[in-house]
């Protein structure tokens, strides 16, 4: 638990949420405010610290309601990460036609399949009783490696490929049909196929299950290399020649947040033995942190700022018109100047033929001016 405090508090200090800021009391004649009263409410105010406190009384409830019945706090959680992948996609369909935004779209598409495979793996987690699938810890896991897969796949691929997608119209259509046949994919080989490798057979994790996690850990690293790219060298930054999407600063923190508390579930994923353990359990505590961040970044700055993540097209038009500015002045000016080549190329050949010239017609004039025959004065 206070390992849990300690690193989503470091990783607040480093993050700043876009919280409403308290009131802080006023130094007055008739109610004067003690010193140590100003710093306890400045230090309650802190939006660290509260976001540290609840992610504190997170763990503890967590591991209260996973003790009382697991199966409630599993469902609780796992709600939470549907609810929230369903709001996004629900606004990126509902703005696709006011909004020309394909990255908030994308991940609208991404989310809303990831939605969809975390709902089937709350579904069938063992204990559930619903479908002869959930009998033992095997179907979930494959459901929950095949989401978590294609999460942190699709936001590299949009990452890394925004302008690409940007600047296609039917790229949005093909990723929801990779994505639609992806998801398909997945429910035919582990439901029907059932060809699916198998992950938790109840006696522990296999290789391939802690293999995969470790694949996801790596994609989401890269993940994170990319939203990095701010604090890139200089050099690394005209070498590989990307641009981050267009997105706002609390936006950006928060994404790269919740980039780190999915990398350290998916390790505890990727250590834990039983199911119901206090591992697993932290492991959901941190997936729902991670969400929280997604919900924040994404959803509520959809509501709250929509100017800044609706139509953030505007800035990256602005951005290219400038840079298309800025390459024909600079084509201009290499234009005039060729000309002015040119010219002065051209004065000093007609200065250069000139002066010969002068000086040779002259000494045809003294000659004519001889005794010639016929023939030198045809030749002249």
């Amino acid at each position: 638990i206070f390992s849990g405090f300690f690193i989503f508090f470091l990783l607040c200090k480093w993050c700043v949420f876009a919280l409403p800021a308290k009131t802080m009391p006023s130094r007055t004649s008739s109610n004067p405010a003690s010193p140590a009263f100003v710093a306890a409410v400045a230090f309650a105010s802190n939006s660290n610290v509260l976001l540290t406190v609840a992610f504190g009384l997170l763990i503890v409830v967590a591991h209260f309601l996973s003790h009382v019945n697991y199966m409630l706090f599993h469902i609780l959680f796992e709600l939470f990460s549907v609810f929230v992948a369903a709001m996004t996609a629900v606004l990126a369909f509902h703005t696709r036609r006011i909004a020309d935004n394909v990255v908030f779209m994308a991940l609208g598409i991404c989310y809303g399949f990831t939605g969809l495979l975390d709902l089937a793996h709350l579904l069938t987690y063992k204990g559930m009783n619903l479908t002869e699938f959930d009998k033992g810890p095997n179907t979930a896991a494959q459901l929950w490696i095949s989401a978590r897969f294609m999460e942190s796949g699709a936001m590299v691929v949009i990452l890394a490929c925004h302008s690409f997608l940007r600047s296609r119209l039917w790229a949005p259509k093909s990723l929801l049909w990779c994505m639609l046949m992806g998801t398909g994919l997945v429910f035919t080989s582990i439901f029907w196929w059932r060809s699916f490798p198998t992950c938790n057979p109840g006696t522990g994790l296999t290789t391939f299950k802690k293999a995969m996690e470790s694949v996801i850990c790596v994609i989401w690293v890269t993940v994170l290399f990319l939203l990095l790219h701010p604090w890139w060298p200089a050099k690394l930054q005209v070498w590989l020649r990307y641009e981050l999407p267009n997105m706002g600063t609390h936006s950006h923190r928060r994404l790269i947040v919740g980039v780190l508390l999915s990398i350290i579930a998916e390790v505890l994923f990727a250590v834990y033995v039983d199911v119901y353990s206090f591992i697993n359990t932290l492991g959901h505590c941190f997936k729902v942190a991670a969400y929280t961040c997604w919900y924040l970044a994404i959803v509520r700055e959809m509501l709250e700022d929509p100017y800044t993540v609706l139509f953030s097209s505007i800035c990256e038009t602005n951005k290219e018109l400038l840079a298309t500015r800025q390459q024909w002045a600079a084509e201009l000016q290499s234009t005039r100047q060729a000309w002015k080549d040119r010219t002065d190329m051209i004065a000093t050949m007609s200065h250069e033929l000139r002066t010969p010239l002068n000086g040779i017609s002259g000494m045809v004039e003294l000659l004519q001016m001889t005794e010639l025959n016929e023939e030198q004065k045809q030749c002249l």
